[in-house]
């Protein structure tokens, strides 16, 4: 996902060699599965336009975390107090949001045959990251690829738990 102006040229130049790089890797993307944020179908169709025609599946238990009155702020203002743990005023907490996103990986499980890419944002990455059994906090640029391993089961969601 792109954190900047999503319509914007530099988003879609990252999001395009994301896509030169998926095929360079000949990694076969059967499905793409997407939040459903505008910003992230969007995306999925930049990336189609290199794939070819792989069929795409929205999935809202894959939208950003809510942040409430915070939205519309910088990643730069909220990333910080969100890392500690503050619940954004009106927003999702980090125990909601872990628990949305292991049901979005066990939603992705029956589906994983197919080689799927799932285009979401970093705080989806960084949590499903920690829920399947990563360590320390994962950083991503725009339109950088994470590859995550499906053990068989996912990290119980711990209520308070930091990603």
């Amino acid at each position: 996902r792109c954190s900047r102006d999503w319509s914007s040229d530099v988003c879609s130049s990252d999001l395009q060699c994301a896509a030169s790089r998926l095929k360079a890797l000949d990694a076969h993307v059967g499905m793409i599965v997407v939040a459903a944020m505008a910003r992230a179908r969007e995306s999925a169709d930049i990336l189609r336009a290199t794939l070819g025609e792989v069929p795409v599946r929205v999935e809202p238990l894959l939208n950003e975390r809510r942040l409430g009155e915070w939205n519309l702020r910088t990643v730069a203002e909220t990333e910080g107090p969100l890392r500690d743990g503050v619940t954004p005023p009106g927003g999702e907490s980090e125990s909601a949001f872990r628990v949305r996103v292991a049901a979005a990986i066990e939603y992705l499980r029956p589906l994983l045959p197919g080689k799927l890419l799932v285009v979401s944002s970093k705080g989806v990455a960084r949590m499903m990251h920690t829920l399947l059994g990563g360590s320390g906090r994962l950083q991503l640029d725009n339109g950088e690829i994470a590859r995550f391993t499906m053990p068989t089961t996912v990290s119980s969601p711990q209520p308070g738990a930091q990603s």
